[in-house]
């Protein structure tokens, strides 16, 4: 009986820092702007167990960009900021990006479609997501012979928002985009001028349209890890981790994430190191990768 007891406080314990754990990362994602990004950034990986709630913080982000579109390069850059301490954060987000697209194509939901593709073209931008991602789901909504004009909006827009990467890198993915706008046919008026002025923007280097502002670019690109996954695989979005479950290695798992958040200001602190200590910050190196591997498993999709 005694244990029981102290198995249900436990429970009911885990579930107060559950809910402090998913008001805290909703309050952050909804506070969050250009003038504090790096701010929120910070608070976020430091203050908050993301190894724990990285489902709550995939979910805040998808509802955010849905709620406030005009917000989503400032959105992409926290998750790159995250992305890049926690990787398998920014795979979850991309994987829950691709699932819900998929819905959203066939239930022809166009405001859906529109914000997804433009937090996967930004999220291109912050190379958190490899290019082949954005141009497979460019390719999805250009399939058809004759485009629907919603398929054909959210492509010109996801285009106009990463295609100054994807010029910049002198991707072939984006001639073949381009050839097939210019291979549409029976377009009605205001579908020609969507494509006329798409190409006249790629006529110019996409010059008004730059990948990231300077207040969005806050992670080095040594930093970033960049993440491919197939729109056409079976895709499993791990919804379970958006809800409570008791967990009996908890304490452990906090453990690991201080400790690795310990680690991690000590990245930071690396150039200030002298040459004599390199093989200590070798060490931590490894520790680091070898961490990561332990707390959070690597998913193929």
């Amino acid at each position: 009986m005694m244990k029981k007891k102290k198995d249900g406080n436990a429970t009911a314990e885990q579930r107060l820092m559950w809910d402090d754990l998913r008001k805290n990362i909703n309050s952050l994602v909804n506070t969050v702007n250009e003038s504090n990004i790096k701010k929120v950034a910070e608070e976020l990986v430091s203050k908050n167990n993301l190894i724990w709630g990285r489902g709550l913080f995939c979910r805040s982000i998808l509802k955010s960009s849905v709620s406030f579109p005009v917000l989503v390069p400032v959105f992409a850059s926290l998750v790159a900021f995250v992305n890049s301490k926690f990787p398998d954060i920014g795979y979850l987000l991309l994987k829950r990006i691709l699932f819900q697209a998929k819905i959203a194509y066939k239930l022809n939901d166009k405001i859906q479609l529109l914000t997804l593709g433009k937090l996967l073209a930004h999220l291109v931008n912050q190379f958190v997501a490899h290019e082949i991602v954005a141009l497979e789901f460019l390719f999805v909504l250009l399939q058809d012979p004759i485009p629907t004009k919603e398929c054909l909006e959210i492509s010109v827009s996801v285009v106009k928002e990463c295609g100054f990467t994807l010029y910049q890198g002198k991707s072939k993915g984006l001639c073949s985009i381009f050839k097939r706008f210019q291979e549409i046919g029976n377009l009605d008026y205001p579908s020609k001028c969507l494509i006329k002025c798409l190409l006249d923007i790629r006529k110019s280097g996409f010059l008004n349209f730059p990948s990231i502002l300077p207040e969005f670019d806050i992670v080095e690109l040594d930093d970033q890890v960049t993440h491919e996954i197939s729109y056409s695989n079976d895709i499993d979005p791990e919804m379970s981790l958006d809800i409570f479950h008791p967990n009996s290695n908890l304490l452990t798992d906090d453990e690991q994430y201080n400790f690795l958040h310990t680690i991690l200001q000590v990245e930071e602190e690396e150039h200030e190191i002298d040459s004599e200590e390199t093989s200590t910050s070798d060490r931590t190196e490894f520790d680091v990768i070898n961490l990561r591997k332990n707390i959070v498993p690597n998913h193929n999709v």
